[in-house]
């Protein structure tokens, strides 16, 4: 976002492209499921995400990632609703 070392360009080529790189949900908002991930206030029908895309759950740091090891991974959706993604290629944990 603009004010974090980005220039907010007034008139960007016409080529220029922005890819989505991250989303950090509220302290204690996304939970892990059988079934993939959940939120109780996030809607994950508003980040523009697609089924089929990967995503890579957890962080780098440890505050940003699920105490289970195993569940800070990269998982395939296979459905969207607004407050659970369902995925496959889940985690054993």
């Amino acid at each position: 976002y603009v004010g974090s070392g980005i220039t907010d360009e007034a008139a960007p080529a016409a080529a220029a492209r922005m890819k989505v790189v991250g989303f950090q949900g509220s302290s204690g908002d996304i939970t892990a499921t059988s079934t993939g991930i959940g939120s109780t206030t996030l809607d994950f029908t508003t980040l523009g995400l697609t089924v089929g895309q990967w995503i890579k759950i957890g962080g780098i740091a440890a505050g940003e990632q699920f105490a289970t090891a195993a569940l800070n991974t990269f998982a395939r959706i296979t459905a969207i609703a607004a407050n659970a993604l369902t995925l496959d290629n889940l985690p054993a944990a």
